[in-house]
């Protein structure tokens, strides 16, 4: 019981999907350098390509989804790490300075104009 929950975290079904159709369209790939392919294996070799793309998606998206929770179980410790994490998305949303005219603004208030002004 444990080892296959153990398993479903590591290898996802989108994971092993993602790679058996890699592996076909590598197949394809070496089988196209020697002959050329049918229009069912063009067609086949294509529908995978597409696949591949949308696979990649949701395994993206399940690591993305995986790291955070590793990073909130990690951030329930009032670490360093996990405060480092919060003010550098603090920074990274901050406008920091806005040009206007010809030079930069760089004060709260006249930033809050210069955008209210623009929207």
């Amino acid at each position: 019981e444990r080892l296959s929950e153990w398993s479903r975290g590591l290898f996802s079904k989108a994971k092993i999907h993602l790679h058996a159709a890699l592996l076909v369209i590598l197949r394809l790939d070496q089988a196209q350098e020697v002959r050329t392919l049918s229009d069912e294996e063009s067609d086949l070799r294509t529908k995978l390509k597409r696949r591949v793309v949308s696979l990649a998606v949701i395994e993206r998206a399940r690591r993305k989804q995986c790291a955070k929770l590793t990073n909130l179980k990690e951030g329930d410790a009032n670490t360093k790490f996990f405060h480092r994490r919060v003010n550098a998305r603090r920074w990274k949303n901050h406008i920091h300075r806005l040009k206007h005219n010809q030079g930069w603004v760089t004060e709260h208030e006249m930033k809050e104009e210069i955008i209210h002004g623009h929207f």
